[in-house]
């Protein structure tokens, strides 16, 4: 529902930093679920930071490790780029840029050689995330 709901119009669903499949909402809210889940018992999850309780999750057998990379690396993405976008533009923006000059400039920012590049990565390390919610969330 947030997916299709919440994007708003004009914004591509694909490349949405915060509200697409496998990016920053998913991860907040796996990561909060599991913090709810086995919070009673692991009181070293009641904390707010996301990277934070992912480790503790870790640490205590309730997330594997290469599930909390798949999180972790998509989550460190999507708020880098995001956060570069903010700079750049001045003003908060939650999606990769269409226009090519903003999004090579974007590219470049983050050390890529091509806005392609930038892309690609946002569609790996998402998907790899995005597997892991939703193995996760219906289990």
């Amino acid at each position: 529902r947030v997916e299709k709901e919440r994007i708003p119009a004009g914004e591509d669903p694909d490349y949405h930093l915060k509200l697409g499949r496998g990016s920053i909402s998913d991860i907040e809210f796996l990561t909060q679920l599991l913090q709810l889940r086995h919070g009673g018992s692991v009181p070293e999850l009641r904390s707010p930071g996301t990277l934070d309780a992912l480790q503790v999750l870790v640490g205590h057998g309730l997330l594997g490790p290469d599930e909390e990379s798949a999180l972790s690396e998509s989550y460190l993405f999507c708020t880098r780029a995001r956060l570069r976008l903010h700079l750049q533009m001045g003003r908060a923006v939650d999606s990769l840029p269409t226009a090519p000059l903003e999004l090579g400039s974007l590219a470049a920012s983050l050390g890529f050689d091509r806005a392609s590049e930038l892309r690609d990565v946002y569609r790996r390390v998402t998907r790899r995330a995005r597997r892991v919610f939703e193995t996760r969330f219906y289990e």
